[in-house]
């Protein structure tokens, strides 16, 4: 069954905030990772269940708009949402269709409501 939430961030106040507030949502499968390196690891050891990954942009080592899109290549049904505080970052990506991009701090009900909106 395909309903696991993949977090990937490497501020672990971030990372866990974003997980706290998808399990309060009754979002019980949610998995995480501090990299984009790890984020790769454990979405190929869970690929089968994972529906959904939110990354941040500016993580250290691979960026999360790369991340995205070799997780993408892997598994095209994936839905994906980039995350970053500096919307800067964002001028010059050559992001594919159906990447969802949020800028940090976002309130809780448009994560929330973005999410519900891909698992719909």
């Amino acid at each position: 069954m395909e309903d696991a939430i993949l977090v990937v961030d490497d501020d672990e106040y971030c990372r866990k905030t974003v997980i706290d507030m998808l399990k309060d949502a009754g979002h019980q499968d949610v998995l995480e990772a501090s990299n984009a390196d790890a984020g790769l690891k454990v979405f190929k050891e869970n690929s089968e269940k994972i529906a959904l990954i939110i990354s941040d942009y500016k993580m250290p080592g691979m960026n999360g708009d790369e991340f995205l899109e070799i997780a993408f290549s892997l598994k095209p049904s994936l839905k994906r949402i980039l995350m970053s505080g500096d919307t800067s970052n964002f001028k010059n990506l050559r992001l594919s269709q159906d990447i969802i991009i949020l800028a940090k701090p976002f309130p809780p009900d448009l994560l929330l409501d973005t999410v519900e909106l891909l698992s719909g």
